[in-house]
């Protein structure tokens, strides 16, 4: 903070020995936990973009993008996780899911209008 912003709005600045300090409501342990779980959410998706450049008509459930497209163990928690990013691609427009007349929901690789 400079400190013509500070005295704009009088504030002090912190002192230079408190700028880096942690506050005792900080856990670096939590934020280094939320900073992993985006980070390996983004490879996730990565992976699930390239898969789909490859296999432009691949079509599959939540279970099968997390083994087949994935190549990850079958855990209900990794399904999950899986099922949050597809349908974050599914609002940004860049999959599209559909139900199958037996009720398992697919994703695939959003089409163009008019195209099927």
């Amino acid at each position: 903070m400079s400190t013509h912003y500070a005295a704009a709005n009088r504030v002090k600045p912190l002192k230079k020995k408190h700028r880096l300090r942690w506050h005792a409501v900080c856990n670096p342990v939590l934020h280094y936990n939320a900073w992993c779980a985006m980070q390996e959410e983004t490879e996730l998706q990565a992976r699930i973009l390239k898969y789909l450049q490859r296999n432009a008509h691949a079509a599959e459930t939540a279970e099968g993008v997390n083994t087949v497209w994935l190549g990850r163990a079958l855990t209900e928690g990794k399904v999950l996780e899986v099922e949050r990013i597809l349908d974050a691609l599914v609002d940004a427009g860049v999959l599209e899911k559909y139900q199958l007349p037996g009720g398992s929901t697919v994703f695939r690789r959003a089409r163009p209008e008019g195209a099927d």
